[in-house]
């Protein structure tokens, strides 16, 4: 197990969510913190002032993780500002509902950009500062859908699956370095994917609402996801499975894969029920 006192990490997404409320357990377990987001200031003000009453450390940053050019002087700036870097927690990301016939070619584009290639310009664009430490950990934010796609969901799902793979070949090559990759599938959390979702399709005002609705009343919250994240950072876990709910899918799947797959599309045609 890695102590994480006096590391410094980097957290994209960190305006709100699963990527704020990590940001705010790596400082607690005594993390210096480089805060990214697109464009939600306040939330990454927000997020500052409870790592800054820990007594630790941070940076505001505003960029789009799906533009290279925007991430690639991103490592030296927070590398002069903060010294080193360790740790990198890619966990920006958005989420698109609908069916395939649905949603456009340029909404595909837009979920590919910042959720799949996101991931890759952090993790290609940071490595080199966090290769310079004797130790390291790349930590990538997937899904219960990289594990497991839903209907109405392919182009969320086909980034979660792509985020897995790239984050489990990177583990393989990084492994001698005394780099960690983790591939975290959270679940259900609370969050606010779902209300900042792209939605196409005729039925897509009730979509979003029912899935709202079923998130609110079933999830995790963010702060105790996060704290199970962290744990998997300092551990080096390959996979960090979040709920039971992931867990149970995740043994299902490979179980029984086509009858998984079966029932889950049987289940989630035509999206969430009505809670």
């Amino acid at each position: 197990m890695e102590k994480l006192t006096g590391k410094v990490a980097v957290v994209t997404g960190a305006a709100t969510g699963i990527g704020s409320a990590t940001a705010a357990e790596l400082a607690k377990r005594g993390c210096d913190v480089a805060l990214i987001t697109r464009k939600n200031r306040a939330g990454l003000e927000n997020t500052a002032q409870k790592i800054r009453e820990m007594g630790r450390k941070t940076s505001l940053h505003i960029a789009d993780v799906g533009d290279r050019e925007a991430m690639e002087g991103l490592p030296d700036i927070i590398e002069k500002e903060h010294g080193k870097i360790d740790i990198l927690v890619n966990n920006a990301g958005v989420n698109l509902m609908g069916e395939l016939e649905d949603v456009s070619l340029e909404d595909l584009d837009w979920i590919m950009n910042i959720n799949f290639w996101g991931v890759v310009h952090g993790s290609k664009l940071f490595l080199p500062a966090i290769k310079r430490q004797s130790w390291g950990h790349i930590c990538n934010i997937a899904s219960l859908q990289g594990l497991l796609a839903l209907t109405s969901h392919t182009g969320y799902s086909a980034t979660k699956f792509a985020i897995r793979g790239f984050s489990e070949a990177l583990r393989g090559e990084l492994s001698p370095l005394n780099i960690g990759v983790s591939v975290v599938y959270p679940g259900l959390i609370k969050t606010g994917v779902v209300n900042s979702a792209r939605v196409r399709g005729d039925d897509a005002a009730a979509l979003q609402k029912n899935l709202g609705t079923f998130v609110d009343k079933y999830a995790m919250d963010s702060e105790s996801c996060a704290r199970r994240v962290v744990n998997g950072i300092e551990k080096n876990r390959g996979r960090i499975l979040i709920t039971g709910s992931t867990r149970f899918f995740d043994i299902l799947k490979r179980l029984f894969p086509t009858t998984t797959d079966t029932l889950v599309a049987k289940v989630t045609r035509g999206g969430i029920p009505e809670t």
